[in-house]
């Protein structure tokens, strides 16, 4: 079977961590997290918080991308660790619900956010205009991996230079005008009527969102120059830069804007640019929130397309044998990307963007933690395994990321139980494709030895 080219370096996979991670939710979530908090403070804090967590996280599981750089990632990671069953049970809910749920729920807000540029009803297109984005670039990640590469280095460049635009004149406007909103610091009884612990879980599970999007470079890994350098490199590099731009950028808000307002507007960056540089730069920011969110949904199609393809090639998949090869003309998985196309666009009829977002963060986290725990255990068990790279200040690294994880998990639940239980639930169907499609390959097997 024809396998993938290594044609990724450092700086693609950089902008792909960068660019998949910073889209729409620095824009979108500000007003969940003050509506939820009603406190600047306490804001800010789990801004930071949930970076370190991030940065705990992709620093943890980076060992394993460099000591297994294979196209699929955490499939083969925790395959290594927990077994075959485990590993197919998670590539399974990555198919059906975490990436083209993630997909949807960026087609769904860049669609939205298209609407009210061109000042048609958001309500009305932003499914069509979502799922047209979506396409079109499924259709350049399958013409070309390289193409695809190149246009997450061109947006992610391009989202950074009015994000710190936004970031300098806000800080200089809240300086010159002595307006600064950050207190109170927290707010032991919010009036939304939820407990603290509850209401400091959907912050968090909000932020992660924003924070998510760097476990997708693993997904490039048997398709990377030099994984053991570069791997941990971009993920350590785009992360720090990440949480440095987010703690800014609300700060920025602040600076500009009281709590109250952010929390109660769906689009804060417009309103913060409209008040910075007027109607004109408001639009230039528009522009900007479009293109950012644009290069994320470009960065999650880069490597998603390859996670059914890897789940093919083991024949783990139905149709295995259509989904799991590479064009021969254009070098990529034509067949994958076109299934994973489709499972997004029905994910799009969901129609909601908040939902979408949350039910990832639920399932995926689950995984994450496993990654965490997989590299403590593979340690032991494979003491012999050549590691270019160790995760550093091991263990507190993992443990960091373990407990963040674990919280994320557990307040997400209490959150939003129903549509939990039903993510666990279509998640645990994967058991039994796994025994089908076990018996289907065993009895190949003996038809080819009679």
């Amino acid at each position: 079977m024809e396998k993938l080219e290594k044609s990724f370096g450092f700086f693609t996979v950089f902008t792909t961590v960068v660019g998949m991670v910073i889209g729409s939710g620095i824009f979108v979530r500000a007003n969940t997290v003050f509506s939820l908090t009603e406190a600047p403070g306490i804001g800010l804090i789990l801004w930071i918080v949930a970076g370190i967590i991030s940065l705990a996280a992709g620093l943890t599981v980076a060992e394993l991308g460099a000591a297994i750089p294979e196209t699929g990632a955490m499939i083969s990671w925790i395959e290594r660790v927990f077994g075959k069953k485990m590993g197919y049970i998670y590539g399974w809910t990555q198919v059906v619900i975490y990436l083209p749920a993630t997909m949807a729920a960026l087609g769904i807000v860049f669609g939205s956010q298209l609407a009210i540029f061109l000042g048609l009803d958001p309500l009305k297109y932003d499914i069509p205009l979502g799922i047209g984005t979506i396409i079109f670039l499924g259709i350049l990640n399958s013409i070309s991996s390289s193409l695809g590469g190149k246009i997450q280095i061109v947006s992610t460049i391009g989202k950074l230079l009015p994000i710190f635009i936004i970031i300098i004149y806000g800080l200089f406007f809240g300086v010159k005008n002595g307006t600064h909103h950050m207190t109170p610091i927290i707010n032991m009884h919010p009036s939304h009527g939820k407990s603290l612990f509850v209401a400091l879980g959907g912050v968090m599970t909000a932020i992660m969102f924003a924070y998510d999007g760097w476990i997708g470079c693993g997904t490039l890994a048997g398709e990377v120059k030099n994984p053991g350098k570069n791997l941990p490199k971009a993920i350590f590099l785009g992360l720090l830069l990440i949480v440095i731009v987010y703690t800014a950028i609300n700060i920025a808000f602040l600076m500009v804007l009281p709590w109250d307002k952010l929390a109660y507007t769906a689009t804060p960056a417009n309103d913060v640019a409209r008040i910075l540089f007027g109607d004109m730069g408001e639009k230039i920011v528009a522009v900007a929130i479009l293109l950012s969110i644009f290069g994320s949904i470009n960065g999650y199609m880069l490597t998603s397309i390859r996670v059914p393809y890897a789940m093919a090639t083991e024949g783990m998949l139905p149709y295995s044998n259509i989904l799991g090869k590479v064009n021969n003309k254009l070098k990529t998985p034509l067949n994958s990307a076109i299934f994973f196309l489709i499972t997004s666009v029905l994910f799009c009829f969901t129609g909601k963007f908040d939902l979408l977002a949350d039910m990832t963060m639920f399932v995926i986290w689950i995984f994450y933690v496993l990654a965490f725990v997989g590299v403590v255990l593979l340690r032991k068990k494979e003491p012999g395994l050549k590691r270019e790279y160790k995760v550093p200040l091991y263990p507190i690294t993992p443990i960091i990321a373990t407990v963040g994880g674990v919280y994320v998990i557990v307040s997400t639940f209490f959150n939003m139980p129903m549509y939990s239980i039903g993510a666990i639930v279509i998640s645990l169907l994967g058991l039994p494709m796994y025994s089908y499609l076990e018996r289907k390959k065993n009895k190949e097997l003996i038809f080819e030895n009679i």
